[in-house]
């Protein structure tokens, strides 16, 4: 049997860190003081955002219609289960010494997830932002605002070769226990005896986002769950292409949420330090993100 995603697992690097739209960050999470378990199935890889389409294994006496709708009984509640998850994804920082590392391995300097996550729609610009998180605090904030009903795990993404993945038993669900407990009972216990496979495994070529996510099973929540993220947000990173007209905007809120303020830096081809914006320090700047200083 795959190991089970751990269901209390802490973030193993100091801080995360989370893309966002310009947008987002301004007239929503900064203000609210909230961040929000979205939709699984608004992911953009298909294999959050498509069917899981799994097989259904059955060993009874029923004839070939009564499997054919058994089947169909299961597909369709197979839709309910996935559309009730809810997740939040981070990108770590790496493991081993982040302030000795390069700008570009660190989680705050990902060119192709600034240019996907946190751009403008059109020449994917750099002009969202990229919020810093404490890592167990976000944790915590997160396991204290969940409703105690919803079952909640948490983790690094494992990344594989799909095509290499002896997943069988993943993909394929027991009939004979969906006919007897029923479909949508089965499918829940089936996502919980797999769900390394199903909820923290992608495929390799996503593998630069050094993802963290915690993941949420919410059958009787109609929206998504919003987070009170407090202290836990700690600095807030803007884009190389942040538009100059919404930096004050941004100033008066990390000043109201007294948090650091910086913009990513580039220069002779490469990631530079941040420039400190506002209020921000550059000793601000150096205790929160680690670097040495001086440096």
């Amino acid at each position: 049997m795959r190991p089970q995603a751990p269901e209390t697992s802490n973030p193993p690097s100091r801080l995360v860190f989370h893309y966002t739209k310009a947008e987002t960050a301004i007239c929503h999470i900064l203000p609210s003081g909230q961040i929000r378990l979205g939709r699984y199935l608004n992911a953009n890889d298909p294999r959050e955002a498509k069917d899981w389409q799994l097989g259904v294994t059955y060993g009874g006496p029923g004839t070939s219609e009564e499997y054919r709708q058994l089947s169909q009984r299961t597909w369709d509640e197979m839709e309910k289960v996935q559309a009730s998850i809810r997740l939040f994804c981070c990108t770590m920082d790496p493991r081993q010494n982040p302030s000795a590392q390069p700008h570009e391995l660190r989680g705050f300097g990902k060119s192709r997830m600034w240019a996907q996550y946190a751009s403008d729609e059109k020449r994917r610009l750099h002009t969202g932002v990229c919020l810093v998180f404490d890592a167990k605090t976000l944790h915590s904030r997160i396991q204290a605002d969940v409703p105690n009903s919803v079952r909640t795990w948490s983790g690094p993404v494992d990344y594989q070769v799909l095509a290499h993945l002896d997943d069988h038993a993943a993909m394929s669900i027991d009939g004979n226990l969906a006919e007897s407990s029923g479909a949508e009972t089965a499918l829940r216990m089936h996502v919980e005896s797999n769900m390394q496979h199903l909820l923290f495994t992608k495929s390799l070529d996503w593998s630069d986002e050094v993802e963290f996510r915690w993941v949420c099973s919410a059958p009787a929540v109609a929206d998504d769950i919003h987070i009170d993220i407090g202290n836990a947000l700690v600095g807030v990173i803007a884009g190389l292409d942040f538009p100059q007209s919404a930096i004050p905007a941004l100033v008066g809120l990390c000043s109201r949420a007294k948090v650091l303020l910086c913009k990513m830096r580039w220069n002779q081809g490469q990631w530079r330090r941040p420039s400190v914006l506002g209020n921000s320090s550059i000793k601000e700047l150096e205790s929160t993100l680690g670097f040495p200083p001086g440096t």
